[in-house]
């Protein structure tokens, strides 16, 4: 049976600033996640609700909802707790996430084409090209170190090698993915997508 979640008392006034920053009102935060007026108002009111609606609320109001619910969450230690809510999660996003996004449309092909059978792993590089840059005074002691002609051997050294896409994803708990137009990196997030909700990532 599905466990029903609460805001803690002293993380009310935390919430309702939040539904303000964002510039909901209860009704239309309702609206928004297609959920009651009385779901909303007791998640605001430190009152129990469905534990998925809880984690859905606090997500779009972008509150950690692992911060705010009330103990005994906050005090089991032996994640048995967050275990359960990752499954309930998965089993209510599965369906959903596998229709929008475990196949995709190719323009010469008629049939959609599993994102599994196209999916290459992509390697990514952990800076932003523009932001890598090598010292003047690091080439400078280089250059005269060199007895003879000069070494550019080095230099392969300064540029960041590239990291499977998989590993940065499960190294870090937020990314910004950026690339090129056609680099891949919507077929990225969606396979991402469709391994988290089948269990196999994270």
């Amino acid at each position: 049976m599905s466990r029903s979640m609460r805001v803690a008392q002293d993380k009310i006034l935390k919430v309702k600033q939040a539904l303000s920053l964002h510039g909901y009102t209860q009704q239309s935060l309702a609206r928004k996640l297609k959920l009651s007026r009385a779901t909303i108002y007791n998640f605001l009111n430190g009152k129990p609700i469905y534990s998925l609606n809880f984690i859905e609320i606090s997500e779009e109001l972008d509150l950690d909802p692992l911060e705010i619910p009330e103990p005994p969450l906050e005090r089991q230690n032996d994640g048995s707790v967050i275990d359960t809510l990752v499954q309930e999660i998965r089993q209510h996003c599965h369906d959903k996430i596998q229709t929008l996004y475990s196949n995709i449309q190719l323009l010469d092909i008629a049939q959609p084409v599993s994102i599994a059978e196209l999916y290459v792993d992509v390697h990514i590089l952990e800076q932003i090209t523009s932001q890598q840059r090598v010292e003047l005074s690091d080439l400078q002691r280089r250059i005269q170190s060199s007895t003879e002609d000069f070494d550019f051997r080095w230099i392969d050294t300064a540029i960041p090698k590239r990291v499977p896409g998989l590993e940065v994803a499960t190294n870090y708990s937020r990314l910004m993915v950026l690339g090129k137009p056609g680099s891949g990196k919507t077929t990225f997030l969606q396979y991402l997508a469709t391994q988290c909700s089948e269990g196999r990532f994270q």
